[in-house]
């Protein structure tokens, strides 16, 4: 996922009378018509104006707008709307008119530029695009690229060893286009993994200066620019310049430029057939993305690429043969944005954002398919109904703050402050806003009982907040009496994997999003709502795609609360306290009941200083503490039954974002505390942290009410001591996002420590994998020290690998495949040992709405059997209801559904506290004996199984990994699974992390680029057995994305599928990169793994 920004520049000067403006503006702000005023303003953002006030130095001009700034200064407003209207419109003047002078004028004279009214003109436009690319930075910012192309009367002389190559940081070209008028293509990179937010453009900046380029160019002969920008997030290729977009190519004397967000899923196909057709002329070896094969297209097949490229993708193309234009080829869900300027230059960008310091009017390019951006496209979007965005420039500030990370949590307040006075009423302790949450018929089948499921979903921190939110409705819903339904939160992409029925018709979807944009969120949106659940979205950004997906959206703050910083903050805050504003509304539509408690404390929180205070607080304890961070390679997240336990989630998806380390998270009944040593410990909640056995080679840190002993001498308390739920929610998430903060700088700070040549050796263990120390032991002692300050630096705002808006994702089968096509050579010579495999059927005790409960130390059990009802319900046509209940959810006593109870290795069934059916069971091979039925399906799959476990067993030298040896080798260890397989990797990542004292992770696979690709870890991808339409494709596109940004995985797979075999390379370390497994049915994969892990992985 990546950020483009265009621009095509005519040097028009559209002259307009800026006097009667002026005077317009000013009667506008006497009448406190403020919002007119601004629109008046931003009307100055003309080429005339800037050439005003720079080439002419107007000073009256200059003079009247001071005036305005003064005036509005001294206005004391009580409307806060007006309030911030003032402020938008001073910093219109102070920052997008007086401050981009000054910067325009520094530039050219740096550059020692001729200062002439299209000079003016063409660095304007040349700062604005550096700056777009900072806005797009959230959306990647591993390598940035920028071509300018220029349309000049007059050849420029260029030093001979200038030349036009893929793989440089700048490279040049020029050709004689027509008499009078020759291109000239300016082509600037850089790459590098990690790097603070906007130091890719300054490194850019910084190469124009070094070479001096500009200052060779008569600017009076320039006719007209194209701007060409990219940010780029790695989908597919590592991070380097050859990958950097554009891509560049020479053919004869032609020219070929590209960038792209998105994916062309086919690249390796296109490429194949060019080269045997030779028909592939790019020559760069070192390059590896998707876009090799599109200059060849361009030079042999260019009416034909729409039909020959398969992916999601927005594709720009510039070609010398065509140099007042360029091309767009449109496919997908990709973002395009475009704009006319107020002298009617075309911008286009992937995000409103890389628009904005152009124009605050756009339109959306939904349409897929080919774009001549030429004259003819230039008349007709002059026509176009352009959309009005309230955005500013100062929306996407750090107003004054090192880090947007920390301006962000400084916003939290404000932002929590607009959204609930935008839907709750105080006066009279009512919602508004909310009227409409669900259509009459939705509406009524909730009243009737007929709503059975709501499912929250996001990806990242609104998966984390979505699981905060289904806690809080299914505990209000309860206390409404509503005990039946089933509330859960889902990884999106594993809901539209996995979780998809035909008739959803009984299920509200509630949708957590930020930009709105995000590919696995907005699938599953689409394909459950095309199966009649009812969808709503709970949205930061205003005309985000989700919001043309679902039935209804809900905004946070006013639409302008923008978060730039990748790891997310106030929104992450402010949508558990929306979803709990929802989840009142929607229990008092149901039962006609009022919380006016909760009234009662969100009042407090509009009233008072509560937050900023709070903040102030936590902030000033969390900075004052200090300790050896790199002694510890080992990093766990604990929680328990807490009332803000769900908030560990979203502590280790904010320590991987912010200190690049793979954070499992456990609940301390699974925690084994006397083998962890070296560790640090992390625990969140309300109770006192109790351990069995507290190891002093550990560092120990709560969040929570009660304090570790003092006793304890390695450990620090960040103290929380609020008991209202929302404000303990809101305490919570300062306090994690603070300490994770720290943690980071902890790190980051140290890069003095290497310069002074101090705790190299920890810091070097700390940073360097085993698997990679032979090859860093034989660099230089410069070049160690200047690897290990690259990589200590913790950005915060611009994650290493990590993008806040991933627009490449699951794009998911559109139906349940569940395959029986095994063939029956396989298992006829078993079929004489049929009446030797019985099956228990004890899935027919149940009635229609089940509960299954247990200790949290059968939790894989507990989501096995969940999963095991769904297989059933989908085999046998059954409406089969089940909800997983936590310990302290409910009395079961009171109960009138079947209840199957896990503990102490007893499996039992239950109803009306009668016991149906007792039994032992070891691994969940036992339970599907249990319960499915003794028919064919059932014997054909357990046949597969059999046999399965007699090929493991006769080919266990092939099977055998010394596991314990291999994590040796790595800093930072994850099991990633998907579906029932997800099972599999949170078993045996636990499993792992208490036998071998270290921290093994675990995650969805489509989640792992959302939270922590930064920790470059080894990763064991679990994908055998899962044969559903579309799945494998999408697991090998995901594994692309690990190994560009320099994850190493290990997959398991299954005989028969050979997609992985060329794209992971063996060493002696990582000897086996694809481990294939006899095929079994879906249903059983959680049993071939446990069959193969305890016997095989010593």
């Amino acid at each position: 996922m990546c950020g483009i920004c265009i621009s095509k520049i005519n040097y028009n000067i559209k002259k307009f009378n800026q006097e009667n403006l002026l005077n317009e503006a000013n009667k506008a702000i006497i009448d406190s018509n403020l919002n007119g005023a601004l629109d008046l303003l931003k009307k100055l953002k003309s080429n005339f104006f800037f050439l005003e006030l720079i080439l002419n130095n107007n000073n009256l001009l200059k003079n009247r707008l001071k005036y305005i700034i003064s005036r509005l200064k001294k206005k004391k407003f009580e409307d806060q709307h007006q309030f911030e209207k003032a402020n938008d419109i001073i910093w219109l003047i102070e920052s997008e008119f007086f401050f981009k002078c000054e910067k325009i004028i520094a530039f050219l004279k740096k550059n020692k530029i001729t200062f002439t009214k299209k000079s003016i003109i063409f660095v304007r436009f040349l700062l604005y695009t550096f700056e777009s690319i900072n806005y797009l930075e959230s959306r990647g910012r591993d390598s940035f690229g920028i071509s300018i192309n220029l349309i000049l009367k007059k050849k420029v002389q260029l030093s001979k060893k200038i030349s036009f190559k893929n793989n440089l940081t700048f490279s040049a070209a020029q050709k004689k286009t027509k008499k009078n008028e020759n291109l000239l293509i300016l082509n600037f990179k850089y790459a590098e993994r990690i790097g603070y937010s906007g130091e890719n453009t300054e490194k850019i900046i910084s190469q124009i200066f070094k070479n001096g380029i500009l200052k060779k160019i008569n600017f009076n002969d320039i006719i007209k620019t194209i701007f060409l920008a990219h940010t780029r997030w790695a989908s597919v290729g590592e991070v380097n310049l050859s990958n950097t977009h554009p891509v560049i190519d020479k053919n004869s004397n032609e020219f070929n430029l590209a960038i792209m967000n998105g994916d062309i899923n086919n690249y390796k196909n296109i490429i194949s057939d060019l080269k045997k057709n030779h028909k592939y002329k790019f020559n760069d070896k070192n390059c590896s993305n998707d876009l090799q094969p599109i200059s060849s297209l361009i030079y042999s097949y260019p009416s034909k690429i729409e039909k020959i490229l398969n992916g999601s993708y927005v594709l720009v193309n510039f070609n010398s043969k065509k140099p007042f234009d360029f091309t767009i080829y449109k496919k997908g869900s990709q973002g395009l944005y475009c704009t006319l300027d107020e002298d009617e230059n075309i911008h286009l960008a992937s995000d409103v954002y890389g628009l904005l310091n152009k124009s605050n009017k756009f339109f959306k390019i939904s349409d897929d398919g080919k774009f001549e951006v030429n004259k003819i496209f230039h008349n007709k979007i002059k026509n176009k109904k352009f959309h009005k965005s309230d955005l500013m420039t100062n929306d996407l500030s750090k107003k004054g703050f090192d880090r947007f990370f920390l301006k962000e949590i400084d916003d939290t307040d404000i932002f929590l402050k607009r959204t609930i006075n935008n839907y709750l009423s105080f006066n009279k302790a009512e919602f508004k806003n909310l009227n409409y949450i669900f259509n009459n018929k939705t509406l009524k089948k909730f009243k009737e009982r007929k709503i059975n499921n709501i499912i929250l979903t996001g990806m990242g921190s609104c998966y984390s907040a979505a699981v905060g939110i289904s806690k809080y409705l299914r505990r209000v819903l309860i206390a409404a009496k509503y005990n039946d339904i089933k509330i859960e939160a889902t990884v999106a992409s594993e809901g539209s994997g996995f979780y998809l029925s035909d008739n959803m018709e009984d299920t509200i979807i509630i949708v957590l999003a930020q930009s709105g944009t995000t590919i696995d969120t907005n699938v599953f949106a689409k394909l459950a709502r095309e199966r009649g659940a009812y969808t709503i979205a709970l949205v930061n950004k205003k005309e985000g795609d989700v919001t043309f997906i679902v039935e209804k959206s809900f905004y946070l703050g006013n639409g302008r609360d923008v978060e730039i910083s990748v790891p997310s903050t106030k929104t992450y805050t402010c949508h558990l306290i929306m979803g709990y504003i929802l989840s009142e509304k929607i229990c008092e539509l149901i039962s006609r009941k009022k919380n006016k408690s909760f009234f009662l404390e969100n009042k407090e929180i509009i009233n008072t200083n509560f937050l900023k205070e709070k903040k102030l607080f936590l902030a000033n304890k969390i900075n004052s503490f200090y300790f050896d961070i790199f002694k510890f390679k080992n990093w766990i997240v604990l929680y328990d039954d807490s009332e803000n336990a769900f908030t560990a989630l979203e502590l280790r998806i904010k320590i991987s974002e912010c200190c690049y380390k793979s954070v499992p998270y456990c609940n301390l009944k699974n925690f084994d505390s006397s083998k962890f040593k070296n560790s640090l410990i992390i625990y969140i909640g309300t109770n006192k942290l109790k351990l069995n056995e507290y190891n002093s080679s550990n560092y120990y840190i709560s969040i929570s009410r009660k304090n570790i002993s003092k006793k304890l001498g390695n450990s620090f308390n960040v103290n929380l001591n609020e008991k209202k739920i929302i404000n303990l929610t809101i305490e919570t998430s300062l306090a994690l996002q603070l300490l994770s903060y720290r943690l980071s700088e902890l790190i980051d700070r140290a890069s003095k420590k290497i310069k002074d040549g101090k705790n190299i050796k920890s810091i070097t263990n700390f940073l360097i994998d085993k698997y990679d120390h032979k090859l860093f032991l034989k660099k230089n002692i410069k070049k160690k020290r200047e690897i290990l300050i690259e990589k200590i630096k913790r950005p915060i705002d611009a994650i290493k690998h990590q993008a806040k808006t991933v627009t490449v994702g699951a794009t998911r089968a559109i139906n349940y495949d569940y395959d029986y096509s095994y063939e029956e050579k396989n298992v006829n010579s078993y079929l004489e040992k049929k009446n030797s495999i019985f099956f228990d059927n004890k899935i027919k005790l149940l009635s229609n709405k089940t509960e299954i409960k247990g200790d949290v130390k059968f939790d894989t059990y507990k989501y096995f059997i969940g999963n095991l009802i769904e297989y059933h319900n989908h085999i046998y046509k059954k409406k089969n209801h089940f909800k997983i209940i936590t310990d302290n959810q409910n009395n079961l006593k009171h109960s009138k559904n079947s209840i199957i109870l896990l503990n102490q290795k007893n499996l039992e069934i239950k109803e009306k506290s009668y016991q149906k059916f007792k039994k032992k069971f070891l691994n969940s091979h036992d339970i599907l004996k249990t319960f499915l039925p003794n028919d064919k399906y059932s014997i054909k799959n357990e046949l597969s199984f059999m046999k399965a476990k007699i090929e493991i067993k006769e080919n266990q030298n092939y099977y055998k990994m010394d596991i314990k040896k291999l994590f040796d080798n790595f800093n930072n260890i994850k099991f990633l699974g998907s579906g029932i397989n997800y099972l599999v990797a949170k078993k045996y990542a636990q499993h792992f992390s208490n036998k071998y004292n270290i921290s093994v992770a675990f995650d969805v696979i489509e989640n792992h680029k959302h939270i922590d690709i930064s920790s470059e870890s080894l990763i064991f991808i679990f994908a055998s057995n899962i044969n559903r339409s579309g799945f494998q494709s999408d697991v090998y596109s995901e594994t692309e994305k690990f190994i560009a940004h320099n994850n190493r995985p290990i997959i398991f797979t299954n005989f028969g599928n050979n997609i992985y075999d060329n794209l992971l390379v063996e060493d002696k370390i990582l000897s086996k990169r694809v481990i294939k497994l006899p095929r079994v049915d879906e249903i059983y994969s959680l049993s071939i793994f446990e069959f193969l892990f305890d016997n095989f992985i010593i």
